[in-house]
């Protein structure tokens, strides 16, 4: 997954965090933002880097901030956006926690923040070799795991207890 779209996602799904939603999915969802705080830590200190870099200096050599905002001088602005988009389409290791669409029908999402969510839901019944799954219980046993009558084409990539 690259970075920008981890970002997304998690901007997305934090722009939720205060609405009551089910206790299983806020845990789910709790779990996710947790195991990708490394990724979203990660941009921040690149992103400084790059500020430090390009961000226009007053006189005593600090990074000039007016109304919030970083200034870059002029000639280096495209240098600047060039640096940032490298680093959101940086590859980067998702979370293994997906969600259905069932799951996540507590919380009411637009159109856009579902295409922001697309890479982290999968359709129910359906799985491609990429899936992972989580199980809540240790007594499942993962080649007896029928989904919705289809049970020797799934491949499970991982099995995670939550």
């Amino acid at each position: 997954m690259k970075l920008n779209k981890l970002l997304q996602v998690r901007r997305v799904l934090s722009e939720h965090a205060n609405e009551p939603i089910p206790t299983m999915l806020a845990y789910k969802i709790l779990k996710f933002m947790k195991s990708s705080d490394t990724e979203g830590a990660f941009y921040d200190a690149k992103l400084q880097e790059i500020i430090e870099q390009y961000g226009k200096r007053d006189e005593s050599g600090k990074v000039v901030h007016a109304n919030g905002r970083i200034s870059i001088d002029k000639e280096h602005i495209e240098e600047c956006q060039i640096a940032i988009d490298e680093l959101g389409e940086t590859e980067i290791e998702a979370p293994h926690i997906t969600f259905t669409i069932h799951e996540l029908t507590p919380i009411n999402f637009s159109v856009s923040e579902l295409y922001s969510l697309d890479e982290i839901i999968i359709e129910e019944g359906y799985c491609d070799n990429s899936c992972s799954f989580s199980f809540i219980s240790s007594s499942v046993n993962p080649s007896k795991v029928i989904l919705n009558g289809l049970k020797p084409a799934l491949k499970i990539a991982s099995v995670r207890e939550l």
